[in-house]
């Protein structure tokens, strides 16, 4: 028998739900307000600390404060002081270079240098498009003057940092040495597109290089890729050895083509009210590889290239190979300082593999660890085929149909581990299908 409830009752309901609600919003303000009163009582103590400093220093100090110069060393006192080790100020000209270079464009020779054995600079990349490849420089160059100097072993530095990153119109004159001959060739900053991604054939395998990642990988990568695939080639080798920084969105963009649909990372983002928010990353597109691969990775790489080898890893697509990255797996963002076109550059996510795997702090372990010496690494680009052991295991790796070899992991503590068979003393959970 269906009982009925008095207009009363529900009226009483409805004041208790209501009185509810008004309770827990209220105690819910309060926090923020008494956070929001203690971060203004900080801020406000830290502000007039800095101010008794300034007032302190500005009777007495002898002589003339550049406050330019002081204003920088405070933003980047500040940025050093938070505890966030990626954390840095930029100038309004180096942000500007750093958003140049994530678009994909440099300002420069195009130039990369490396020392020989006796310390001299020896040209090791050239960026194709560069006013360096435009000239003829070529990887295997050593510079031996500049701008009519001779250079030694003691001047490394002093030509890295004249051959860097400049600003367009720079004018320099190089002498290099050749094998037997010398040349001098004239060189002019500018502006050029950066090309990311190589590839080339090595047999019946493809091998693909990519040097960075920024807004246009992904297009130079399905490019490169696609044309050796036509070319009848049986599997991929992914070069990401001193791959570094870059752009995140890039990185995800190559990786969800080469995965199958569904969801790959996560990604944790910290919200401004002080929560964090986990988003799936996702792979949307129809392609998907199906060609056996390894991927090359070294201590230097880092960033996006650790969530290519990563997540491919995971998902048994390809042999990672080489020595264990850089667990660089914090995500960083720039604000723009109004005043100056400055800006900060803070950590604000973190990544997260599918199946738990952290990467700050830990990196990629390899499949396989191939190690090369100092000297190999710092020469990378100068190694032939046959002197490159990462490669040549890489190729072996596909070859034999990229078999997975499983990574060097130190067990849980329900598993004990005698010789080289692993028992597990606990019971285990089920391994979760992949999203589809």
């Amino acid at each position: 028998m269906n009982k009925k409830i008095s207009i009363g009752a529900t009226i009483a309901l409805m004041i208790i739900s209501i009185a509810l609600t008004i309770s827990v919003t209220m105690v819910v303000a309060m926090r923020i307000f008494n956070s929001s009163v203690n971060d203004v009582t900080q801020r406000r103590a830290m502000y007039q600390y800095v101010t008794e400093i300034d007032t302190a220093v500005r009777p007495h100090y002898l002589g003339t404060i550049d406050e330019e110069k002081l204003r920088t060393a405070l933003a980047q006192g500040y940025v050093d002081g938070i505890g966030d080790p990626y954390a840095a100020y930029l100038s309004a000209s180096e942000y500007k270079a750093v958003q140049q270079t994530r678009s994909g464009k440099l300002t420069g020779y195009g130039i990369e240098l490396s020392k020989t054995e006796d310390g001299m600079p020896q040209i090791t990349e050239v960026s194709k498009q560069s006013p360096a490849a435009s000239a003829g420089v070529q990887k295997g160059d050593i510079v031996v003057s500049l701008d009519g100097t001779e250079v030694t072993a003691d001047t490394y530095d002093t030509v890295a940092e004249k051959l860097g990153v400049t600003t367009s119109g720079d004018k320099v004159l190089i002498g290099l040495r050749r094998g037997d001959s010398e040349l001098s060739v004239d060189l002019t900053s500018a502006s050029f597109d950066v090309v990311t991604v190589e590839g080339r054939m090595v047999g019946s395998v493809a091998v693909i290089r990519i040097t960075a990642f920024t807004e246009t990988t992904p297009a130079q990568f399905k490019t490169v890729y696609n044309q050796l695939d036509s070319e009848g080639a049986t599997g991929f080798v992914f070069d990401l050895r001193n791959t570094a920084d870059g752009v995140l969105s890039a990185a995800q963009e190559v990786v969800a083509y080469l995965m199958p649909r569904g969801s790959y990372a996560k990604i944790t983002e910290q919200q401004t009210d002080g929560t964090s928010q986990t988003t799936e990353m996702m792979a949307e597109d129809t392609y998907q590889m199906s060609k056996p691969s390894a991927t090359l990775v070294n201590s230097r790489t880092s960033d996006g290239a650790e969530l290519f080898a990563g997540v491919l890893q995971e998902h048994a697509l390809t042999t990672v190979i080489g020595s264990t990255t850089a667990g660089h797996g914090l995500v960083q963002d720039y604000y723009t300082i109004a005043t100056d076109g400055a800006a900060i550059r803070l950590s604000v996510a973190s990544l997260v593999l599918k199946k738990g795997g952290e990467i700050e702090g830990v990196g990629i372990t390899p499949n396989k660890e191939v190690l090369l010496t100092p000297e190999q690494e710092e020469r990378l680009g100068l190694l032939t085929d046959e002197e490159d052991l990462q490669l040549q295991e890489a190729l072996t790796a596909v070859h034999s149909g990229g078999t997975i070899i499983p990574p060097v992991t130190t067990p849980p503590e329900n598993e004990t581990t005698t010789g080289e068979e692993t028992t597990t003393t606990g019971e285990t959970e089920p391994t979760e299908p992949e999203e589809e």
